[in-house]
């Protein structure tokens, strides 16, 4: 039982041993080299070494485009958001916009004659839709009153 005992004592010291003693080995190697032993081969004293061993120019390094910064949200309108009323009353904005907000997807608007005749429409709200066609006008417009 103490042959077992000792054994694992020495293999448990000679394994941590060991393992330093190849680290130092590497590391004295590439202390040794005239090159980074982190640089990319091709790099020698910390300058890009262009040219092969037969003395032909290799092709020039591309520059990469840094990537453009994202612009941030627009913060949402204050105020109240325009009612149907004001949409059908105001020909002019509701024609620069009716375009991009019919084609928003999710809502039931696909023309710009649908948006317009919500909001004309003489009926209930639940059957017409004016607000929900005055919502597709003004989050393509952000207009508030």
């Amino acid at each position: 039982m103490r042959n077992i005992r000792a054994r694992k004592t020495v293999f448990n010291l000679a394994a941590p041993m060991a393992l330093a003693a190849a680290l130092a080995l590497i590391v004295a190697s590439c202390a040794q080299q005239s090159e980074s032993p982190v640089a990319p081969s091709g790099v020698q004293g910390g300058t890009l070494n262009t040219e092969d061993p037969g003395g032909t120019p290799s092709p020039e390094p591309t520059v990469t485009p840094s990537p453009t910064p994202t612009p941030s949200p627009t913060p949402p309108p204050t105020g109240v958001p325009c009612s149907p009323g004001y949409w059908k009353n105001h020909e002019a904005h509701f024609a620069q916009v009716c375009g991009a907000a019919a084609a928003l997807p999710g809502d039931a608007f696909t023309t710009c004659g649908q948006l317009l005749t919500a909001l004309t429409c003489r009926g209930s709200d639940a059957s017409c839709g004016r607000s929900a066609a005055a919502a597709a006008l003004n989050t393509i417009s952000s207009c508030t009153e």
